[in-house]
């Protein structure tokens, strides 16, 4: 019984976060402009699934994915995938070190880093009240150009690529408001 249970079990839990990455690819894809093959191929969605990297070092070695793509979609993936270890669904697991975190493409100013702090706490916080992943709110790509271009108007807002007209209703005003408040400190 137990084999078949496991079995079962493993089948279904890898069904569930099959779901979910789907989910998250079709998501990103309409926010982005992109075909969804284009932000993670179902065979490399399997890949995840099976192998479950931990860092982004891991993601970047795996067939597929290379730097830009985790880049772009590397912390949101393992996001996703350690919410399903730490809610006890666990697969395969891997004996792993830290890594050092990756260096950003240049230098940010103290403005900037502090805008990109307020916009992530309160990623973190509306995720958690509306019991959504923090990339639904706003993926790291559009936090990263919100704190660079600094919008002060719904207009300049919507300009930025992930915000569109649903994320502009649903967070645009509060956005505006971590935005005005952080810039002028």
């Amino acid at each position: 019984m137990s084999s078949t249970t496991e079995a079962s079990l493993t089948s279904h839990e890898s069904q569930e976060l099959r779901t979910v990455l789907l989910t998250y690819r079709s998501q990103f894809a309409k926010q982005s402009g992109r075909h969804p093959a284009n932000v993670l191929t179902i065979k490399l969605i399997e890949t995840l699934i099976e192998k479950r990297p931990k860092t982004i070092f891991e993601l970047i070695r795996m067939k597929g994915i290379g730097v830009d793509r985790a880049e772009l979609i590397g912390e949101e993936i393992l996001s996703i995938l350690k919410q399903y270890e730490d809610s006890g669904i666990t697969g395969i697991t891997f004996e792993w070190t830290p890594t050092a975190p990756s260096m950003p493409d240049q230098p940010l100013d103290l403005q900037t880093e502090l805008l990109l702090a307020a916009l992530r706490a309160y990623r973190y916080e509306t995720s958690k009240q509306i019991e959504r992943p923090a990339f639904h709110v706003f993926t790291n790509q559009t936090m990263s150009e919100i704190a660079k271009k600094r919008p002060t108007t719904i207009d300049e807002l919507l300009e930025i690529n992930g915000i569109g007209p649903r994320k502009l209703e649903e967070f645009g005003e509060e956005i505006l408001e971590v935005v005005r408040i952080a810039s002028s400190n």
